[in-house]
């Protein structure tokens, strides 16, 4: 049985290995990003099955913005101080 998840990426149904991604990267310490995703993939596979695998994927979002220069807005001329008085405000309330 072969699933196809995304353009790249086919699943096949081997009866007596399980779940198995095509031309599946051994595990080694120097791997490629491509072949750690290969792997992760594959252990997804391996615990969650094709169906669960793809709606884990499908959760998967980049995020949009600059998390840095929207950090530096937020606590725009906040000292540590400021951050430690306001921690010590907040514990002494009840």
């Amino acid at each position: 049985m072969r699933v196809a998840f995304c353009a790249r990426w086919t699943i096949n149904r081997d009866i007596a290995s399980g779940w198995k991604l095509n031309r599946r990267a051994m595990v080694r310490k120097n791997m490629t990003l491509h072949e750690i995703h290969r792997e992760g993939v594959q252990a997804l596979l391996d615990r969650l099955g094709p169906a669960g695998t793809i709606r884990f994927l499908q959760q998967y979002e980049l995020g949009r913005g600059d998390y840095t220069k929207e950090r530096d807005r937020w606590l725009d001329g906040t000292t540590i101080d400021d951050i430690v008085e306001d921690v010590e405000r907040r514990r002494a309330q009840p």
